[in-house]
C-alpha cells in the first residue's frame, strides 16, 4: 500500500512539474500596459522623465544609471541600470531603441533572467500629457518564462507604483 501511495504522489508531482514547464513553452512572453495623465505640458513631462538625476525620486530601489557607450539620449546607447529590490541588487543593461523628444522613449532592458522591451509614448492633451507604457517581457529560458507567467500580477503592480510615483514627481516640480 505505501508503494502505491508513493507512486501516486510521484505522478502528481511529475504532472505538476510538467505543467510548469508547459506554461513556459506555451507562453514565451508576457506583456502589460499602464497609463497615467500628468497635469503638465508634454515638454515638461518628457524632460522630467528623461532626467536621470530624478530617477531616484520615482523608481523604487534605484541606485544608478551609468552610461557605458554612446550618447545618453541616442539610439543604440547602452547604460547599466542598478536597482535594489527586496535586499537583492540587480544589474541590467539598458539599450536605447527610440528617442523622439516629447513623443517616444523606448529601450531594451536585459540581464541574465530576461529581456524587457519598454515603449513609452507621450501624448499631449491640452496642458496635460498622457504617458502610456507597454512592457514586453521574455524570460531567458523556459523556467523564467513560466516564472514570469505567474509573476505577471506583481510586475503590473510594480509598474503602476513606478508610474504613480513618476506622476507625483512630475506634478510636484515647479
Amino acid at each position: 500500500m505505501p508503494v502505491k501511495i508513493f507512486k501516486y504522489i510521484a505522478i502528481f508531482f511529475l504532472i505538476l512539474i510538467g505543467s510548469f514547464f508547459m506554461i513556459g513553452l506555451l507562453t514565451p512572453s508576457i506583456s502589460y500596459d499602464s497609463s497615467i495623465t500628468v497635469n503638465v505640458p508634454v515638454e515638461k513631462a518628457f524632460s522630467l522623465f528623461s532626467d536621470t538625476s530624478k530617477m531616484k525620486n520615482w523608481m523604487p530601489g534605484f541606485v544608478s544609471l551609468k552610461l557605458d557607450s554612446g550618447n545618453t539620449i541616442a539610439r543604440g546607447s547602452k547604460m547599466t541600470l542598478i536597482l535594489i529590490q527586496d535586499g537583492q541588487e540587480y544589474d541590467m543593461t539598458e539599450t536605447m531603441t527610440t528617442f523622439i523628444p516629447n513623443q517616444h522613449y523606448s529601450y531594451l532592458l536585459e540581464n541574465v533572467v530576461l529581456h524587457n522591451q519598454v515603449d513609452i509614448l507621450f501624448t499631449p492633451i491640452g496642458n496635460s500629457t498622457t504617458i502610456k507604457v507597454n512592457n514586453l517581457v521574455i524570460g531567458n529560458n523556459i523556467i523564467w518564462r513560466s516564472v514570469f507567467y505567474f509573476y505577471k500580477k506583481r510586475l503590473v503592480q510594480l509598474n503602476k507604483e513606478i508610474y504613480s510615483n513618476l506622476k507625483k514627481m512630475i506634478e510636484s516640480q515647479p
